[in-house]
């Protein structure tokens, strides 16, 4: 599969977003970004057949604004590399961002040199996140996140709640009166908890 779709990527100049979950090679994301400069969303979940060789070809792509690396084989450092290099250059258009595990110098490279993050998905927030990164980012409407623990939401929550209308939220345990208190403005709120609780008010 692999094979035949990167066959045809040399006649597709014109490209703006590919899609391709759990079969993406180095290879396939080699060619990609030799033929198809004007990509704009490069979405590659699941495929760990994607590694830190392909950081070097995703950087030469420079109207990229959507990029899902989530649950590839671009290790931590390596997608802090494409961060950085995103963001070096001339226009930052980075827009939407979604990882398995997010570090705290990715969200520091994202936080600084993209304030204006549209999307964040991460499947898990660890406990030793610099949460106030957070802070930095001013427009981010659409968040999707797994956390194990409930200070990590709360605190997130207060510095990006009021600019949020779509939210997915998963955890063990979920108090749904502080995401409400939090994220006013939401139009589209979905959780997935074992426990989930309310305050009385």
């Amino acid at each position: 599969m692999d094979f035949a779709i990167t066959k045809q990527l040399h006649s597709l100049m014109n490209l703006q977003k590919f899609v391709f979950h759990h079969y993406c090679t180095d290879d396939t994301i080699r060619v990609l970004c030799d033929n198809c400069e004007h990509l704009r969303v490069l979405d590659i979940y699941l495929s760990n057949n994607v590694t830190d060789s392909s950081v070097k070809y995703i950087l030469k792509l420079k109207c990229l604004e959507e990029v899902d690396v989530t649950e590839t084989d671009i290790s931590y450092e390596g997608r802090v590399a494409l961060l950085t290099g995103l963001s070096r250059n001339s226009v930052k258009l980075l827009r939407s961002y979604r990882c398995y595990s997010v570090t705290s110098s990715e969200l520091c490279v994202l936080s600084t040199e993209f304030p204006d993050l549209k999307e964040f998905s991460a499947s898990l927030i660890s406990s030793d996140l610099p949460i106030r990164e957070f802070r930095k980012v001013r427009n981010l409407e659409v968040c999707d996140i797994y956390s194990y623990g409930e200070f990590l939401y709360c605190d997130m929550f207060k510095y990006i709640g009021r600019t949020l209308y779509k939210l997915l939220f998963a955890g063990p345990s979920v108090n749904i009166t502080e995401i409400i208190k939090s994220c006013p403005n939401v139009k589209s709120l979905t959780i997935k908890a074992d426990h989930l609780r309310m305050s009385a008010e």
